[in-house]
């Protein structure tokens, strides 16, 4: 869904033949529903921007114009994000869930960012010498997801600090519902987050935080002190969140057995979990805590000052 507020943002300034970073225009010569062209009536290409329906199912990596069409409609407003959600979520023919294709979605991505001198790819530092940020094939595809939403998140953060562009069309709605759907992601990716480091905590294989339980023979609990929190997000259920000062009351030598002395060294570790330049001590960073970790920040940083140019 940010992708669609994205790709209109972009259409709207730049047009839908020029933009080239979100389902750029295809050659005509491919099958019809490919071209990332919207097809009219009649299902002929024209040179107008994909429509809600042709957009998604181009996410799915499926021509636009495949039969039968999903039964979806964009949200007209930040009050409408949850039904559209839930729409793309329970849509039994069609599964919106997956990560889509980088090759289907920004073909032109490494172009783009070799013309951006600037650009800062986040894992390793920028080339110094004005060259790309990519790392070529050997790049994994979640390095280069990561990459590909820090680039269409800075680019939309740079319209909203435009007066002008901010004006063209529907453009600023579509910034707020943008911020929106950015800030339920970072929240929801924060609960997930919280939800799995109360089972590492908890788990035999992970630090073992745990106690034979009382009330039922031969069996053990949990002695992770948690809190239900709210992620804030329309129809999302709360999730568990770790109390850092009384957990290591509970259990102090299992944890100063982790080289974290403090509560507040403990709590230090688990709010950087994932921070490949965190200073905390404590046991070090899985690649996926890592992963987890630069999924977010592109979210989270939405709406910082860009040091990319625009693409």
């Amino acid at each position: 869904m940010f992708m669609w507020e994205a790709y209109q943002i972009f259409v709207q300034i730049q047009t839908a033949e020029r933009q080239k970073l979100i389902f750029p225009f295809r050659d005509r010569r491919g099958p019809a529903g490919t071209s990332n062209r919207h097809l009219d009536s009649n299902g002929r290409e024209t040179d107008k921007p994909l429509n809600y329906v042709e957009f998604m199912l181009r996410t799915l990596s499926k021509p636009s114009n495949l039969e039968p069409p999903p039964a979806i409609t964009e949200p007209s407003s930040q009050g409408d994000l949850q039904r559209a959600q839930k729409e793309l979520a329970d849509n039994r023919v069609y599964n919106f869930k997956g990560t889509v294709s980088l090759s289907t979605i920004s073909p032109k991505l490494a172009e783009l960012e070799e013309k951006a001198s600037t650009f800062i790819s986040g894992r390793g530092g920028g080339s110094g010498g004005g060259g790309s940020g990519s790392k070529g094939d050997s790049e994994s595809d979640a390095d280069k997801h990561i990459r590909f939403i820090r680039t269409v998140s800075q680019k939309v953060a740079a319209v909203k600090d435009d007066r002008h562009l901010i004006t063209i069309g529907d453009v600023s709605d579509r910034l707020g519902r943008a911020e929106d759907i950015s800030r339920r992601i970072v929240a929801l990716r924060k609960g997930q987050t919280n939800n799995w480091l109360v089972r590492e905590l908890s788990s035999d294989q992970g630090w073992n935080l745990q106690e034979a339980d009382p009330n039922k023979k031969g069996e053990y609990r949990s002695t992770v002190v948690m809190a239900e929190a709210d992620t804030d997000v329309p129809g999302m259920p709360r999730y568990q969140a770790v109390d850092f000062p009384r957990t290591f009351a509970a259990n102090t030598e299992k944890i100063k057995g982790k080289g974290l002395t403090t509560w507040d060294k403990f709590m230090a570790w688990g709010e950087e979990l994932g921070n490949r330049n965190a200073i905390t001590g404590g046991p070090a960073n899985t690649d996926n805590n890592v992963l987890h970790w630069e999924e977010i920040k592109p979210w989270e940083s939405f709406w910082d000052k860009c040091a990319v140019p625009a693409i």
